[in-house]
This record gives structure tokens, C-alpha cells and sequence, in this order.
């Protein structure tokens, strides 16, 4: 099986400007998922796709190969599908074929390489369309409606451990099947693959994130699998 690691780091961040290049301990954001698919020996080939000239730029002089990305796939409106797609037909273009790819997201900066190799076989072997990265949910959720409580995942009064079992996607990572991304989708009927390790919930998505993984990188980085 011929798989592509797919990174996409777009420019544009309005929470937090310029994010895939923010530095974290030394490094920018980026570089954690690109040294990571590098670390995972299945992948056939690395492409980072980007619509930014500085994220290219980096890229370049890391020697990692990298795609410049249409700008009516780099808008907020964009879906991760339609990266998909172009980057396959990029590919196509050149005579190279994959039967998967593996999208890694920069925002993710912390993944387990024993969790993404045991999630790709488990996607081999139930031979799925596609598959995503959940964790479980462990906090009480509801929603106030005309200023009352109401309880989603649970009853009021109920114990953390009688709670609905409710997954969230990690963001860790997409597999996702050739036919599924040359019609535009990173998922479709996708298994799911139970992430269970303290850093799997961590997305930079806010300022206060790149605090978070700032200090879990210095503190505690020799307690995961993980590659720095």
C-alpha cells in the first residue's frame, strides 16, 4: 500500500497570526509534524501544501517537498477534502499513484507513532473507506435554553462515570482512501480509532495553547513516543 503523508499548513490564522510558523521550544510549530512523518517508515512520500510563500520558503530549506496551494482551496471556507483532492491530482500529473493518504494537521504537534502505525493496520485490516483519530469525552456537557440548564451527556445528579460515552475527533489524524479523496472528502463512514494518551487532546487553536504545548514539550516530552 502506497501512502501519502499530507501536511497542510495554510497561512492565514486569525486567532493567531502566522500559527504553523509560531515557535514552539526552539521550533515552529510545523516542524513537530514534519519531523514526526518522517519518523513513520510507511509513508511512500511527505508533502507539505501551503498557500503561504514564507511556509513554502521553510519547507524548501528543510528540503521537504511542498506544494504551492490554489488559492480557492486556502480561503476559511476551504475543507481539508478539497486539499485532498488537488494534491492527488498534483501527483497524478506526474505519473504517481497512492492508495491512502495520512493527513497530519501542524496544530497537532504531539502524536504517538505505536498509535498512527496501529491505526493504519487496523484500517488495512477492516478495510475501511476511511478512519479518524476520537478521544473520549470526559467532561458534563449541556446547553441553556431560555436561562435553564439542560444536560446533554448525562442526568443532573449522575456520577463522571455514568455518563453517555461521546467521542470528539483529536485532529491527530485522517486516513483516508484514494476514492474517497478524489471525491473531495477526508472522510466518508469513517472508523473510528480511540485515542487514549494525555497529549492527544492538544490543538493550537488559541494564544493560550502555544503556552500549553510550550510547556508540555519542555516538561514532559520523554514520557511519549513521540519525536523532537
Amino acid at each position: 500500500m502506497k501512502i501519502l503523508a499530507l501536511i497542510p499548513a495554510r497561512g492565514g490564522s486569525k486567532r493567531i497570526p502566522q500559527k504553523n510558523l509560531r515557535e514552539i521550544s526552539g521550533h515552529p510549530l510545523l516542524y513537530y509534524t514534519i519531523k514526526f512523518a518522517h519518523s513513520i517508515a510507511d509513508f511512500s512520500e511527505i508533502v507539505v501544501s501551503s498557500d503561504d510563500a514564507e511556509i513554502l520558503k521553510y519547507c524548501k530549506n528543510l528540503n521537504i517537498n511542498c506544494i504551492k496551494r490554489p488559492s480557492e482551496f486556502a480561503e476559511d471556507t476551504s475543507s481539508t477534502g478539497s486539499v485532498l483532492k488537488s494534491t492527488l491530482e498534483h501527483f497524478e500529473k506526474n505519473d504517481m499513484q497512492f492508495d491512502t493518504i495520512v493527513t497530519l494537521q501542524p496544530t497537532n504537534p504531539f502524536r504517538s507513532k505505536k498509535n498512527l502505525l496501529d491505526a493504519i493496520n487496523s484500517y488495512q485490516e477492516i478495510q475501511a473507506e476511511s478512519l479518524i483519530s476520537v478521544a473520549e469525552v470526559s467532561q458534563k456537557f449541556g446547553s441553556i435554553r431560555n436561562g435553564i440548564y439542560l444536560a446533554s451527556n448525562y442526568s443532573l445528579g449522575d456520577r463522571g462515570q455514568d455518563m453517555e460515552k461521546l467521542y470528539y475527533e483529536t485532529g491527530q489524524f485522517y486516513i483516508t482512501s484514494n476514492s474517497v479523496a478524489r471525491n473531495g472528502h477526508v472522510s466518508v463512514n469513517p472508523a473510528p480509532w480511540i485515542c487514549k494518551n494525555w497529549f492527544d487532546s492538544v490543538d493550537i487553536d488559541e494564544p493560550n495553547d502555544l503556552k500549553l504545548a510550550e510547556t508540555l514539550m519542555t516538561n514532559f516530552k520523554k514520557e511519549a513516543d513521540f519525536p523532537l
